[in-house]
Parts: C-alpha cells; structure tokens; sequence
C-alpha cells in the first residue's frame, strides 16, 4: 500500500533531492500523478495480493529494460509506471477521446481478475509488437505501432486498448482518435462475447440488441449475475450517462460500453447505479452535471438506452 501521505512524500523527494537521477524522478512523478493532469493516475496504489505482487515484480524488471520495442512513439516509463498503477488501481484504465470503450471494458475486467496476465499482455507488445490475451492473438498493424497518442491518453492504453481494437479489425484500420477511427473503434457485442470467451473467462453470456433497448428482465438478470461473481459489461447510449443528455434517445453511433460496478437500484420509478467507465471506476448514474447539479433518472430514460449485457466469470 502506498498511502497519500506517502505519495506527498515521494513528490517532496523528487522535487528537493540532489542525488537521484532524471529518470528516478521522472518515474516518481509518473507513479505519484498530478490532480490537474488526472490521465497520470492518482493514489493511493495497493497491491493487496499475490498476484498483484508478483504482476509488480514483472513491471519492474521490464522497467530495467525498456531498450526493445515495436512501438517506438510510446514512452517506455509511461507504459512501464502505466502498467503498474493499473494493476494496483485498474479503473485507470481510460479511453480518451479514442473510440475505445470496448477494449476498455474488457483491459478494465482482464487488470481486476488476472492482473499478472494483464502485464505479461502489456509487456509482451510492447517489446515483440504482439501478445496472447488467452487463445487471442493480438497483433496490431504499423499505423496503431507508429501513432503518437495525444498526451491526455495513456501510453500503456493506447498499447493494449488500441492493440486490441486494431488487430480485431478485418475491414477498418484503428489507428489514430479521430473522426474515422469512431467508426473502426465500434465494438459489436458478438465480438465482446469472443473476446471474453478467448481471454479465458467462462460461462460467458452475451444479451444484447442493437436496435431495441431491453427490459427490467433483463437488468434483473445483469444484478443476479452481479451479485454472482460475474464480470458484467452494459451495453448502453452514452447519453445515459451524461447530465445533459440522460432523457435523449441516443443512436448507433452513441453506443458505449461499461463495467457494472454496483448493482441497478430501481426505486420509486428512478435508476441509481456505478459504472467504470472513462477512467473512473465508480462513475455515478444519474451522472451530475456542472456544479454538482443532481437529477433523477426515470426507469423509462434509462431502459431507452439500454442494449442489455454481457457478463462472464473469471
């Protein structure tokens, strides 16, 4: 565990010491993050088990050894501190502006449940331009390997969520977090569900529409699989989950991914619920607005944009 307090310690480190090298302090401020450059990552960090500890020990032996990569735009301690903060805190996971909700999701459940094959997958494509997520082979092609991520997107999320995207692609390439790309970056739920299946999850269940939103049945079946032990994706309009927008009815190109985190309350004809999503993993809906401005969100708002789940368990 690396409190708060010793966060602060570690920034008073590295801004007075004489001593420590460029890259030592470069690596501190990357590990500690900044709250005015949230993408950094904030504390505090735990590695509360085996597998964390073990996943940690990887990074900081890929960490003395950053000399080979296939990605020769992304900075080595960005992708070696990014890997380890996610381990200890996987809803730092972020897509940016990058049509990446899909891969999200999925690098947001592979970093909870199987933290130690989330860096060897990070690692992997950073220093041989491909990695096994499972029985998935992932191999992106050279603009994803060549591209210079804008500075508020991740370096390791670009490496693994854009990885993904791109090498799942057999028509659009994936290769920037533009305007074409949204349409190269849309994950359909058939291929959530064979990502889950190949990234070695079980029992996984995709129920979705694309067209029609889905019933309470349907959120009465994501809560009991939550409550299960079950990794729960929503497939959701992102107007859902934005204050000036929770009442408008989205369209394809709205659809968006997330992670359950809590189960869906549904109380005196209102949804409240947590989601991971955009590098938070407690995101509140009805999400607030500018200045903490709270309205409710009706059951019929919500199921309007609701597509159904995808769920699987680790």
């Amino acid at each position: 565990m690396v409190t708060a307090f010793e966060l602060d310690d570690l920034t008073t480190i590295a801004n007075t010491s004489r001593t420590l090298s460029p890259t030592s302090k470069k690596l501190i401020t990357l590990f500690v993050g900044d709250e005015k450059k949230k993408w950094l990552g904030i504390g505090p960090y735990d590695l509360n088990s085996d597998q964390k500890k073990l996943a940690a020990e990887m990074v900081c032996d890929f960490l003395k050894n950053t000399r080979t990569t296939f990605f020769p735009k992304l900075d080595p301690h960005r992708v070696g501190i990014g890997i380890l903060r996610r381990i200890a805190k996987p809803s730092l996971i972020d897509q940016d502006q990058a049509s990446m909700c899909g891969p999200s999701a999925l690098m947001f459940s592979y970093a909870s449940d199987k933290p130690g094959q989330y860096a060897r997958f990070a690692i992997d494509l950073y220093q041989k331009g491909q990695a096994n997520l499972g029985r998935l082979l992932i191999k992106p092609g050279k603009d994803v390997k060549n591209y210079t991520p804008p500075y508020s997107l991740d370096h390791v999320d670009w490496l693994t969520c854009a990885s993904i995207r791109d090498s799942e692609n057999w028509f659009l390439d994936f290769d920037d977090t533009g305007r074409i790309s949204d349409v190269a970056g849309i994950t359909l739920p058939s291929e959530m569900e064979q990502w889950f299946r190949k990234a070695g999850y079980q029992d996984v269940r995709e129920e979705t529409n694309l067209k029609f939103s889905k019933g309470l049945d349907s959120v009465n079946e994501a809560n009991s699989l939550l409550a299960g032990g079950y990794r729960v994706c929503l497939f959701i309009s992102a107007n859902m989950i934005e204050y000036d927008d929770q009442s408008d009815e989205g369209s394809v190109l709205t659809r968006h991914w997330v992670v359950l985190r809590d189960r869906i309350q549904v109380s005196n004809g209102n949804v409240t619920t947590t989601i991971f999503t955009w590098g938070k993993g407690d995101y509140a809906i009805p999400h607030p607005g500018k200045g903490g401005a709270q309205k409710p969100l009706s059951i019929g708002d919500f199921l309007m944009n609701y597509y159904g789940y995808v769920a699987a368990k680790a």
